[in-house]
């Protein structure tokens, strides 16, 4: 089931923290006015018991709920069911924004929306980078590229946590993981571990010795998810992922070699063509700074479909259980849209839906995991428009050699050809002489359902989006010229 997405924008107007409704699914009365929230990031509870971390949660919404229309949409979230399949999601403007722990937001029984699967709850990075669209075609198999190495730390409950919930899907769905380690036993372990497991949908090599030797991997590998386990680092201004290497870990560097900026990841050609980058930095030798940021910038600049972070550091235990809990769920999410046979139309993905379960996991890591809030620590950046995957329609098959067919000729009269289509020469596909009954029926539904999607796009869709619908219309039934649309979804009255 699609779901209903409300956006929520956060921005600063006159100096002060503001809040408006972008996107909802009902047409609310002064929805994008802005209303001033009462409470600033210094202003709201410290985290540090369950009642604190309520009470954060409720001033939240208490904010919030001075708007009108936002009030309006979340006492619909509240009392909606499992079954729905509502996401809300935050549209940042604000640097000072993304310090606020938007995903403990309560209902006014004291109950997490982000915890209790009725909604799922995500954050918006403003673009500002034209680099990549929503819109994502999919050539199997769904290719993953992780990087599992941070000096001091052990990678290998990371390794058990992604290969298992890879093998799992290389069951269900085309898959192929490349996986780098910088512990030499783990990568002996690692690749008798593929062996036994008899999966080739994983493959096993060395950490990238060099930055630049890990942007030419990334470059090679043409991923569609990219996974870290690393340390995150800042200094003069800039913000680092750090990896070790087989030499760093052989001889117990206190640092990993590998530094590669986020300015630098977030301006690499290859990422442009990402889906998704899962940042699970862990605790260690470099304490990590804002890692939440990092995510924010590889979607606003990098032009990534969505980017997960964290709050700050996690412990080893709290990654491994995260990851562990987060792949099925993505997985999932994306099986539909990899597998379903759409005919080349894009099927939107709502990633958020993938953060409940992880949340839910470390909340229950252990007694105090609900009480100081840790559960929170994941954020989720995402694009304004939802990811959308194309799976390229195979070419049509050759026509049935028992049946007559008629090439279509091309008219001499430009009145005679489809608007959309003058000027062009028509492709000389051939049609049936006549129909049976139940055969123009489903030729007529065909051209209807396309014509309504093709006017449904934004007028900015790209040509090549709107060249793949019409391109169904070359299947199984074969609609003919003359009940074509065009590029816009509009038909011509003769043909």
């Amino acid at each position: 089931m699609a779901a209903t997405r409300t956006v929520v924008t956060i921005g600063q107007r006159r100096g002060k923290l503001s809040a408006w409704l972008e996107k909802a699914a009902l047409n609310l009365p002064n929805a994008r006015d802005p209303i001033t929230l009462n409470y600033d990031v210094g202003a709201l509870p410290a985290m540090d018991s369950l009642e604190t971390t309520r009470a954060y949660g409720t001033a939240i919404a208490a904010g919030l709920m001075r708007h009108k229309a936002i009030k309006h949409v979340l006492d619909t979230l509240f009392v909606a069911g499992t079954g729905d399949a509502q996401s809300l999601h935050f549209s940042i403007e604000a640097a000072d924004v993304e310090d606020i722990r938007w995903e403990t937001l309560c209902d006014p029984g004291g109950k997490f929306l982000a915890l209790n699967g009725r909604c799922h709850i995500g954050r918006i990075a403003e673009q500002t980078s034209s680099r990549e669209g929503s819109v994502r075609a999919f050539k199997p198999p769904l290719r993953i590229a992780a990087f599992l190495s941070g000096a001091g730390v052990q990678a290998v409950q990371e390794w058990q946590a992604l290969s298992q919930a890879v093998a799992k899907a290389a069951s269900l769905m085309p898959v192929q993981a490349t996986v780098f380690l910088g512990e030499p036993a783990l990568l002996e372990q690692a690749r008798a571990d593929v062996l036994a497991m008899g999966k080739p949908a994983i493959r096993v090599e060395p950490m990238p010795a060099s930055a630049v030797e890990l942007q030419a991997t990334l470059g090679s590998l043409d991923a569609h998810i990219v996974h870290f386990f690393c340390h995150g680092s800042a200094g003069l201004g800039a913000q680092f992922l750090e990896l070790a290497t087989l030499a760093d870990q052989a001889a117990g560097a206190d640092t990993g070699s590998v530094k590669l900026s986020i300015e630098e990841l977030a301006t690499l050609p290859a990422l442009a063509g990402v889906w998704i980058v899962v940042l699970n930095c862990c605790n260690g030798a470099q304490a990590g700074q804002q890692l939440y940021s990092m995510a924010y910038q590889l979607v606003s600049e990098g032009g990534v479909a969505a980017a997960i972070g964290m709050h700050e550091p996690v412990q080893v235990g709290e990654a491994s259980t995260f990851c562990a809990a987060l792949y099925p769920e993505l997985f999932s999410a994306l099986k539909d849209a990899l597998l379903a046979p759409r005919g080349g139309l894009p099927v939107a993905v709502n990633l958020s839906q993938a953060m409940t379960l992880p949340r839910q996991a470390l909340r229950n890591i252990y007694p105090d995991a609900m009480a100081n809030g840790r559960w929170t620590l994941p954020v989720l950046y995402l694009q304004e428009r939802p990811l959308e995957i194309v799976v390229p329609v195979p070419p049509p098959a050759p026509p049935d050699p028992g049946l007559r067919y008629i090439v279509n000729p091309e008219p001499e009269d430009e009145a005679f050809r489809p608007r959309g289509m003058r000027g062009h020469q028509l492709p000389p596909v051939a049609w049936p002489t006549t129909f049976t009954d139940d055969e123009l029926q489903a030729i007529s539904t065909k051209a209807d359902i396309t014509s309504g999607l093709l006017r449904s796009l934004p007028p900015d869709a790209p040509g090549e989006l709107r060249d793949r619908v019409l391109a169904t219309l070359d299947e199984r039934p074969v609609v003919p010229a003359s009940m074509r649309p065009d590029r816009f979804g509009n038909v011509g009255s003769t043909g």
